[in-house]
């Protein structure tokens, strides 16, 4: 069973990688409003139980990738 991972920082904190790769693409004429990183993680998990797997993942993010005063998630099952 197979799970995505997308952690992005929340609304109001900065992102200096989005805001150099905006400056960067406006200095080349590429003209784009916002532009903003997230980081991807995928998951492999042995378990029958979608439930059980997706609490697995939880527990792994909350504590070791994400600050929960910085940082906003989504988990969600995706076919491998």
């Amino acid at each position: 069973m197979r799970f995505e991972v997308t952690i992005s920082l929340k609304k109001g904190i900065f992102d200096p990688e989005g805001y150099n790769t905006l400056k960067t693409l406006n200095m080349l004429n590429i003209n784009v409003k916002n532009v903003s990183t997230a980081k991807v993680f995928r998951f492999d998990i042995d378990s029958k139980n979608e439930k059980e797997g997706y609490d697995i993942v939880k527990a792994a993010v909350d504590s070791l990738l994400v600050n929960p005063v910085l940082h906003e998630y989504t988990i969600k099952k995706v076919e491998q």
